[in-house]
């Protein structure tokens, strides 16, 4: 009879110290925001209906609009009087859509709008007022470009939030595309979820894209493709492209503060949109390709070569090596190893977690810009 009180009296405060250190941990946990996303909206989940999801679309819509763009896209074209050229007509031949990402006045948006070099692109704001884009920079990899217009211009425009590495959405995350369709209709809004992270797709035959989200809501050239915005009013997502074989199957690249602000220092310290290198090849691990490789890991990423005399080779980087982080963020299919490097530009030196025949060492790299 001893033995069973003391089990009960053991297990009774066991319960309450757990309870006790559960409500700590809580409460550390929620004040550290050091890296958090922009404070969440409280939901009274048991008594919500659709018209309280209405009214979060339409509140989310108002927050985000201003910061929306329209581009147009304009060119010279030579008018002939019967025979003979008699001068220069601009026609409209293209539209898109863009995202005021800071505010010394860069517009983000697709490199497909404003890649061509003879044409001239008008950013139309919300409120209807334009200007002339003054420079643009495309991204030799990704299909991202960045505008530029003048200072006045975007006096106490909205500036697009976006939310840190790691705190992106979530597969069956509610999102909003905003675009302008049909080059007429601006703030256009179509609804709908993420469908898949980390999406393989090859664009233009040649760019293979290995970490897109895909998306059900409704995105094509018609609503100009645009922002993908989560609930909370962050921009997630610059859509990207849109399968022709089926319904509502569309493509995103994904969107974090650190990628933002990596993409604009990289047009600050360079004059290009440049992205940082590694001078490695490397394969993503999967347990299908770790099997064919023979090597005892399901994640990470496996070295396959290392060019001789360059940073990743200076830094000691082998070969068969295994890289398990960077600067302590784990590499795996919800952190790919190059959409990490991403939310990085050229100069910046990170630290490298790598498995040399299964000892860890950490190396530090110089990330280059070719």
């Amino acid at each position: 009879m001893r033995y069973l009180i003391t089990i009960i009296l053991s297990i009774i405060v066991s319960f309450l110290s757990y309870q006790f250190f559960a409500q700590q941990a809580l409460v550390y946990t929620n004040s550290d925001t050091s890296l958090s996303a922009p404070t969440k909206r409280v939901v009274d989940l048991e008594n919500f209906g659709l018209q309280d999801l209405e009214n979060e679309l339409i509140d989310t819509v108002n927050t985000v609009k201003d910061s929306v763009v329209s581009i147009l896209v304009t060119k010279d074209f030579v008018m002939y009087d019967g025979r003979q050229a008699s001068g220069l007509i601009k026609q409209q031949i293209w539209w898109g859509s863009g995202i005021v990402v800071s505010p010394e006045w860069y517009i983000l948006t697709n490199k497909h709008v404003v890649d061509d070099p003879d044409a001239s692109y008008t950013v139309m704001f919300a409120d209807g007022e334009t200007a002339q884009a003054a420079e643009a920079w495309l991204d030799p990899t990704l299909d991202i470009a960045v505008l530029k217009v003048e200072k006045s211009l975007l006096w106490d425009r909205t500036i697009a939030q976006a939310v840190p590495f790691g705190q992106q959405t979530q597969v069956w995350q509610f999102v909003l595309a905003i675009g302008n369709a049909l080059a007429e209709f601006s703030n256009s809004v179509t609804f709908g979820v993420i469908s898949g992270k980390n999406r393989k797709l090859t664009l233009d035959n040649e760019n293979l894209y290995a970490w897109l989200l895909q998306t059900d809501t409704s995105i094509s050239e018609w609503n100009s493709w645009g922002p993908l915005f989560d609930l909370d009013g962050n921009v997630v997502g610059i859509n990207t492209a849109v399968s022709s074989l089926g319904e509502n199957i569309g493509f995103a690249i994904p969107i974090s503060q650190e990628f933002v602000t990596a993409t604009l220092s990289a047009i600050q310290k360079y004059d290009a949109l440049t992205r940082p290198f590694v001078w490695v090849r490397y394969i993503d691990l999967s347990i299908e390709v770790a099997r064919e490789l023979d090597i005892d890991a399901v994640e990470w990423v496996y070295v396959a070569e290392v060019v001789d005399g360059t940073p990743a080779d200076m830094a000691g980087i082998r070969p068969d090596d295994i890289i398990t982080h960077i600067d302590w963020l784990l590499v795996d299919m919800t952190n790919p190893f190059l959409y990490q490097l991403f939310t990085k530009s050229p100069g910046d030196t990170v630290e490298i977690t790598v498995n040399s025949e299964w000892i860890s060492k950490v190396a530090q790299l110089v990330l280059s810009n070719q």
